[in-house]
């Protein structure tokens, strides 16, 4: 009876072990994977030219059975714990990578670790080449009086874009659809004393910034190879003088630059000179 008893117990502890083997299996470990669309990782790495300031999108997924403890991505040494992935057993983001407009290696890599402290990681090296872009035409210089408030020609416009056998005016009403968009406005005058202060090329959609280069300079200009590391931003200028050469970007994205030639004195006229992009 006692040998019965003594079997059975054993067969009971055998049961007991297998049991416990089979409801806690260790999970396999985690995996990352990394991505760029549009581009292919050869060695960890890939290449991509800039012309500016850019950004490149990366995207990568984390597999864990074993349930994410920790994640981090680091960008450029620049570590961030991804939070809202604990717990899960499975993960994936879209991550946007600031592209400076130089040359350098910009490194990335993903780190995960499971509730089993069974960890992996994924990393990626972006080669950033700074790619001076290729120089674009400017039109030939053309001079374009604009008026100020006392001028008769209040509210004129300067527009490049506009078709043959068009004036400025004649581009509104029924003609309005001969060309998409105005270039610029010239609506109020700050070179007299009254006006200083006011908005000049408003409502255009057009960006803009007074730079230091002189009347020789943009006289000598021909290509857009000096307007293109301009940082040029202001939707509209205040207290332009003459002397000035100013550097835009139209609404229709055309790189140009234009010269404060003079001031009529009581009628609010200026001329203006003016160069675009040939595209």
């Amino acid at each position: 009876m006692t040998r019965i008893i003594s079997f059975c117990t054993f067969v009971a502890f055998i049961f007991i072990i297998s049991s416990c083997d089979k409801e806690d299996p260790v999970p396999s470990g985690p995996e990352v994977s990394v991505n760029a669309p549009g581009y292919t990782i050869n060695s960890g790495s890939f290449n991509i030219g800039v012309t500016k300031d850019s950004t490149v999108i990366l995207i990568y997924s984390v597999d864990a059975p074993g349930i994410i403890e920790e994640l981090n991505q680091t960008v450029d040494g620049v570590n961030e714990s991804i939070t809202g992935a604990l717990g899960e057993t499975s993960y994936s983001k879209q991550l946007v990578v600031d592209l400076p407009y130089e040359d350098k290696t910009i490194d990335v890599e993903i780190e995960v670790v499971d509730e089993h402290d069974q960890s992996s990681s994924a990393s990626v090296s972006i080669v950033v080449e700074a790619i001076v872009p290729p120089a674009i035409p400017l039109t030939e210089n053309q001079l374009i009086t604009m008026g100020g408030s006392s001028s008769p020609s209040h509210f004129s416009r300067w527009d490049l874009d506009r078709p043959k056998g068009y004036g400025y005016w004649d581009l509104e009403g029924d003609n309005a659809g001969q060309i998409l968009t105005m270039d610029s406005y010239y609506t109020t005058l700050s070179l007299g004393d009254s006006d200083l202060g006011q908005e000049q090329f408003v409502e255009s959609g057009a960006k803009f910034v007074i730079t230091d280069f002189t009347a020789e300079e943009y006289h000598n200009m021909e290509n857009d190879l000096l307007l293109q590391d301009l940082e040029i931003e202001e939707n509209y200028l205040q207290n332009i003088e003459v002397g000035q050469v100013i550097a835009f970007i139209t609404n229709l994205d055309k790189l140009g630059v234009l010269y404060i030639k003079e001031y009529y004195d009581g009628t609010d006229d200026i001329d203006v000179e003016i160069k675009l992009q040939e595209k």
